[in-house]
């Protein structure tokens, strides 16, 4: 038993292993680089609608729990 899984936990390392650097080869073939993911990032992500409802929905849960929620 110790050995089976001494095995899979091997097999699913080198499959891991051989995703990301299959990952790295696609993500380098397209010209991708931090600058470009960040700058997406800032105009793309941050300016979605749906993602501005979401945190607008998050911060007010948040405080609302907080003054609805007296500890003393």
């Amino acid at each position: 038993l110790l050995l089976n899984v001494a095995f899979c936990f091997t097999a699913v390392a080198v499959a891991n292993v051989l995703m990301i650097t299959k990952i790295h080869s696609i993500y380098r073939s397209t010209g991708a680089s931090m600058a470009k993911a960040q700058e997406e990032f800032t105009t793309e992500f941050l300016r979605n609608q749906h993602v501005q409802e979401a945190a607008s929905s998050a911060v007010n849960t948040a405080i609302n729990s907080q003054f609805n929620n007296s500890r003393y």
